[in-house]
C-alpha cells in the first residue's frame, strides 16, 4: 500500500470523507430515498480523480480506509451497513484500476458495480429484516385491488424491485459516462475558476465519543430469548402458528429481526469495527490529523463552487461546480 499520500490525492481523500460524514449523515438521519445512490455516484468521482493524472497502486484502498475511519469520528452512529457498502466500492475500485485497463473502462465498471451493489445492499436489507412474506404481502394487497378492477395475477413485487434496480443501473451507466468525463471538466473548472477565493483558516476538531457499559449476563440472557423467538417465528409447528393474521406475523417477525439486529448482532459488529478502528487510527494518526483539519475547508471550497455557478441551469451547475471543486482542490494545493 502507498504510504506517501500527495497533497491532491489528500484533499481528494478530504473530499470524499466529508460527503460520506455529512452529507451521508443528513440523508441517513432523514431517511432520504435513494440516499445511496447520491452517495454511491460522489463516491465513484472522488475514487476516479484520486486516479488521475495515474493510477497509484495502494491509493484508492488507503484512500478508503481513511474515508471510513474519519465518517466513524465525525459521524459514529451511521448504520454499520454505510461502512460496508464505503469498504466495498474502494475494495472494488482498488482491484479494477490494478488490473491495468483503460481508465475509460475501469471508471464505467466501477460506476456500475458501486451503484448496483448500493441498490441490491438494500433489497438485501429489507428482505432479512422482513422475510420474503413481505414481497408476498405486497403482492396479495396490490392483486387484491387489481382483480376488483379485472386484471390478472401479477407479481408486483418483483416490477418493484426490477424498477427500483433499473432505477440505480441507469444512474450507474450516467455516473459512468460523467467519470469518463471527469478529466475534461477538472480542465474546464480553470476557465471557471474564481479568483476571489480566499484562504480558510483551519479549524479544530474536538470529537468526543460515549461508551455505555451493558451487563455481560443480561446481553446473553436477552440474546438466547430474541433467538429462541425469531426461530419459533420460521417453524411451521411454532409459537406463530396461533397467529392467524400473516400481515401480524409479519409486523413482529420484523420487529423481531430490528431487536435481534440492534441490540445483538450491531453491538458485536460494532465491537470488532472499533477494535479494527482503533488499529488503524494508530497507523494513519497523521494523515487523519490532516483530513480532520481540512474538513472546514472542504465546506468552504463546496460552498464557493457552488455559489459561484448560481448563474447556470440546475444540471449545468452541478457539472460546472464539481469542475470547479476538484479544479480548487489542485490549485489550493500547488500554492501550498
Amino acid at each position: 500500500m502507498n504510504n506517501n499520500f500527495k497533497k491532491n490525492q489528500l484533499r481528494i481523500t478530504a473530499l470524499w470523507a466529508f460527503s460520506e460524514a455529512f452529507l451521508g449523515g443528513i440523508l441517513h438521519a432523514f431517511k432520504m430515498p435513494f440516499s445511496g445512490l447520491v452517495l454511491a455516484a460522489f463516491a465513484v468521482i472522488c475514487i476516479c480523480a484520486l486516479t488521475l493524472p495515474t493510477y497509484e497502486k495502494g491509493t484508492i484502498l488507503k484512500a478508503t480506509i481513511l474515508v471510513i475511519i474519519v465518517k466513524a469520528i465525525l459521524s459514529p452512529y451511521t448504520p454499520l451497513a454505510a461502512y460496508f457498502a464505503v469498504f466495498l466500492q474502494g475494495t472494488f475500485a482498488e482491484i479494477i484500476f490494478a488490473i491495468g485497463i483503460t481508465y475509460r473502462i475501469s471508471a464505467f465498471v466501477l460506476s456500475i458495480f458501486a451503484l448496483m451493489q448500493s441498490a441490491i445492499q438494500k433489497v438485501i436489507i429489507l428482505t432479512i429484516l422482513f422475510g420474503v412474506d413481505f414481497w408476498k404481502a405486497i403482492d396479495e394487497f396490490l392483486n387484491s385491488i387489481t382483480k376488483e378492477m379485472g386484471f390478472s395475477t401479477e407479481s408486483y413485487s418483483l416490477y418493484i424491485v426490477i424498477t427500483y434496480l433499473a432505477i440505480y443501473l441507469l444512474m450507474g451507466i450516467i455516473t459512468g459516462i460523467y467519470a469518463n468525463r471527469l478529466p475534461k471538466i477538472i480542465a474546464s473548472g480553470q476557465i471557471d475558476f474564481n479568483s476571489n477565493n480566499s484562504k480558510i483558516s483551519s479549524v479544530a476538531i474536538n470529537n468526543t465519543s460515549k461508551h455505555k457499559k451493558k451487563s455481560s449476563l443480561l446481553f446473553w440472557i436477552l440474546a438466547i430469548v430474541v433467538i429462541i423467538i425469531l426461530v419459533q417465528s420460521y417453524m411451521e409447528n411454532g409459537l406463530f402458528s396461533l397467529i392467524d393474521s400473516k400481515a401480524l406475523k409479519l409486523i413482529i417477525r420484523a420487529l423481531i429481526l430490528t431487536l435481534f439486529w440492534y441490540f445483538i448482532i450491531t453491538p458485536i459488529l460494532r465491537k470488532v469495527f472499533n477494535r479494527w478502528l482503533e488499529n488503524n487510527k494508530n497507523k494513519f494518526s497523521r494523515e487523519i490529523n490532516q483530513l480532520l483539519q481540512l474538513m472546514p475547508e472542504m465546506k468552504a471550497i463546496v460552498l464557493l463552487s457552488w455559489r459561484s455557478t448560481a448563474n447556470h441551469t440546475f444540471f449545468k451547475r452541478i457539472n460546472k461546480s464539481i469542475g470547479l471543486l476538484f479544479f480548487q482542490l489542485q490549485t489550493n494545493t500547488d500554492e501550498n
